[in-house]
């Protein structure tokens, strides 16, 4: 097996009788080369040849330096040719879908539920600043006077749902830590809910001023409206640096009839 290399530098330190042969070398070259000194061996022959020597010793340590110095240089040149900066992160346009789903309820008075789904279609979970507001708008088709306009905010969360009245189940609800961050994993979902009683924005109450009520034939007593197609449309804005999440418009044909 090999011994390990080491630097000439080192190899003259570890060796002082390699001192004194370059010293002597020195030494008789000066000398012979007809140099004028006052006498061979004086102090001025000796003093140029300990010069030699250093100058030597400082070469072979420059030598040594060489690869550092080089590693240096490449550093700087590559630190100085790679002055771009990496582009922006772009938040897809598309973080959301958006959906509205009403549905009549009679039972302890008449209602129509408004649920509205906002689901992260990102294949990642999602974190930030919650805003948590949107705008719900329900407007009579025949008649786009009489609507009823509501302002969602975080109250209006759906945070426990378990399927009734044909609604799906979300389990897996958006949680909001006490610094109003918002984390969404992917394809969780978050619910706005809102329960209408038929009270429109000009508090017209709608089953006795609006909607053409009559008696059911097959149940005397019992009364029911003719079919009423309301649009349902909206929107609402998740975290405070996306945008907005637009429903697309849902026309809803309304069955009312009076509780039984």
């Amino acid at each position: 097996m090999s011994k390990p290399s080491t630097s000439v530098d080192g190899a003259l330190s570890q060796r002082p009788s390699v001192y004194i042969f370059i010293i002597f070398l020195t030494f008789i070259s000066e000398s012979s080369a007809g140099r004028k000194t006052t006498r061979r061996g004086s102090p001025r022959s000796m003093h140029r040849a300990l010069s030699s020597y250093s100058a030597i010793r400082r070469r072979v340590r420059w030598l040594n330096r060489l690869p550092a110095l080089l590693c240096v240089a490449l550093i700087l040149a590559l630190s100085l040719s790679c002055n771009e900066s990496l582009p922006p992160y772009d938040i897809p346009s598309t973080l959301f879908t958006g959906v509205i789903r009403p549905r009549f309820v009679n039972s302890k008075g008449t209602h129509l539920w408004v649920l509205l789904t906002v689901q992260n279609t990102f294949d990642e979970t999602l974190q930030d600043a919650a805003s948590l507001v949107g705008n719900l708008e329900i407007v009579l088709a025949r008649d786009p006077s009489i609507h009823k306009t509501v302002t969602l905010d975080s109250r209006s969360l759906l945070y426990h749902f378990n399927g009734l009245l044909g609604y799906p189940n979300y389990a897996n609800v958006p949680s909001i830590d006490q610094r109003g961050i918002l984390t969404i994993n992917s394809k969780d979902s978050v619910c706005f809910f809102y329960d209408w009683t038929f009270v429109s924005d000009d508090s017209l109450y709608l089953p006795t001023q609006v909607f053409h009520m009559h008696e059911d034939p097959k149940y005397p007593g019992h009364f029911i409206a003719d079919p009423e197609t309301f649009i349902l449309k909206g929107y609402v804005q998740v975290f405070t640096r996306t945008g907005l999440v637009i429903f697309e418009p849902v026309n809803y044909v309304l069955n009312y009839d009076s509780p039984s």
